[in-house]
Parts: structure tokens; C-alpha cells; sequence
């Protein structure tokens, strides 16, 4: 074989193996990659608002722990609202409306008229005693009961050592009575009627804290039922006392009414602002 026939086959190899590598670099270069489309991130579907409630009906007011049974004008002496046909229990009998004294009768048990202010002005009653040992009563003329419910809402306005009484089974006999003042103290007195109805024995003396002190209102409740009163301070009750014991005559039946009374601090100013009677 000449020379030129050796050389033609390694030309052909030189070209055949150039053109292998030409090719190999191309494949090693990272092809510039196409960009994804963009997606826009799903859009949650409003979900529209709940329906406004009509407001609910404006509530008739309501006494301490008990719901209203509203009397009718026709029914209501002037001065308060009266429903004649509660008997189910929180019924309310009486509500006092505070703009006259038409239901009740007032009547000093010690004291003098001249120590005594008495005036009625933005539905309160105000009781301002300017003397020592001073007791003004105000008596409800609505009837005698024996199980009620006394609901009395009462601002301080002076002196703390105010006794703010509730009245219960008032009569000749004698009568129960509450009497609680703004220094945090409580009593439970018991009158026989004898001697015009002045000396009262105690029948409870305790303190609470649920009496809101110094120049504040409070809300009292006193329960008189079957042979038990309760006392109930600003929604809480603070005792509950028997009352056929073997050393008071029990009194089964008679009036509810308020007393306002000094022993040696004056002066003494309350406002009463709330009086609700109605069936335990």
C-alpha cells in the first residue's frame, strides 16, 4: 500500500472524530429553561356577612332576681304600678314609681317633725334627720301580707351610720324589721307593738362586705316566708333567719313599709330610688 492510501484513512478519522466532539460539547451545555407560567393563587370566595338581627324588645325593668308581671294603668293607683293578680312566684304586686307618698302613711316612732326632711324630686324619695335618736316610718296602705318580697334600691347621702329599715307582717301585734347601714352592718329587730312599738329587741346582728360603704347606692332584699326571713345584699344572700323561735311570738301576717332612723351621728340623707314588692 503507497503512502496516499495510508493517509486517506486517518484524514477520515481526524474528521470523524472532530465532528463526535463537536457534538459531545453541545450536549453538556445546560439548555436555559423555560420560564412556567405564573399562576395567580386562588381567590377564596367571599363569604358574605350574617343577616343584622332585628334589636331585641326593650325589657320592662326588672326586680332583684325576679321577672316582671306588669300591671295595666287602669289597675295602678297614682304613684305606683299595682298588678292585683300576681301569684306565681317573681310576680311583682307593687312597684313604686317614687313620685308621691299617695300609698303610704309616714309616722315619727322617736323624734321631732321640726329634725325631719321630706322632699320628692327626679323619682327619689329623700329623708334627711337632723337629730339623735330619731326614727321616721313610711307604711305601704296597699294591704297585709304574709310571703313578699322586698326589693329596695337606696342611696347614702351623709353619714354612714344610716339605718335603712325594710318592714314586714307590720301590725298591732308587732312587726319584723331589717335594718341595714352603709357601715357594713346588718341587723334584725323584732317589735312587739307594746308601748307604741319603741323598744326593740335584736333578734340578728351580723356584718357583710356586700354592703357598698361611704356615699354609695346599694339594692337590699328582704324575704319574708312562712317562718323564714332572708336577707339578700346587691344580689347575694347574706343570711337567712328562723322566725317562730320560743323566745318571739311568731307573726304570721301584716304590712310592709321603710324606716330612715339616727342614734348618736348626724346627719343622716338617704334617697330612696327603688321599692318593688313581689310574690317569693
Amino acid at each position: 500500500m503507497n503512502k496516499s492510501t495510508k493517509i486517506l484513512p486517518i484524514l477520515l478519522m481526524i474528521l470523524i472524530g472532530m465532528s463526535l466532539a463537536c457534538n459531545f460539547s453541545f450536549s453538556l451545555t445546560d439548555p436555559t429553561p423555560t420560564p412556567s407560567p405564573t399562576q395567580t393563587p386562588p381567590t377564596d370566595t367571599p363569604i358574605p356577612p350574617p343577616p343584622t338581627l332585628p334589636p331585641p324588645p326593650t325589657a320592662a325593668p326588672t326586680a332583684i332576681g325576679a321577672p316582671i308581671t306588669q300591671a295595666t294603668e287602669a289597675q295602678s293607683p297614682q304613684g305606683g304600678v299595682l298588678n292585683p293578680d300576681a301569684s306565681s312566684s317573681g310576680d311583682i304586686y307593687y312597684s313604686e314609681t317614687m313620685e308621691n307618698l299617695d300609698n303610704w302613711s309616714d309616722f315619727l316612732l322617736k323624734g321631732d317633725d321640726a329634725d325631719v326632711n321630706f322632699e320628692v324630686f327626679d323619682n327619689r324619695w329623700r329623708s334627711e334627720i337632723n337629730a339623735q335618736d330619731t326614727w321616721l316610718y313610711y307604711m305601704f296602705e296597699g294591704g297585709n301580707f304574709s310571703d313578699i318580697q322586698v326589693d329596695l334600691q337606696v342611696e347614702n347621702r351623709a353619714s354612714n351610720t344610716n339605718f335603712v329599715g325594710i318592714i314586714c307582717r307590720y301590725s298591732d301585734n308587732g312587726w319584723y324589721e331589717t335594718n341595714i347601714l352603709n357601715t357594713g352592718e346588718y341587723f334584725v329587730y323584732y317589735s312587739t307593738g307594746e308601748n307604741g312599738g319603741n323598744q326593740l329587741s335584736t333578734m340578728y346582728k351580723g356584718a357583710s362586705r356586700l354592703i357598698l360603704t361611704g356615699q354609695k347606692v346599694n339594692n337590699y332584699t328582704v324575704i319574708c316566708q312562712s317562718e323564714q326571713l332572708s336577707i339578700f345584699i346587691n344580689g347575694t344572700e347574706a343570711v337567712s333567719i328562723p322566725l317562730r323561735t320560743g323566745e318571739y311570738r311568731y307573726l304570721p301576717e301584716g304590712q310592709v313599709g321603710l324606716s330612715v332612723s339616727t342614734t348618736s351621728v348626724i346627719p343622716v340623707v338617704v334617697d330612696f330610688l327603688q321599692y318593688i314588692l313581689s310574690v317569693p
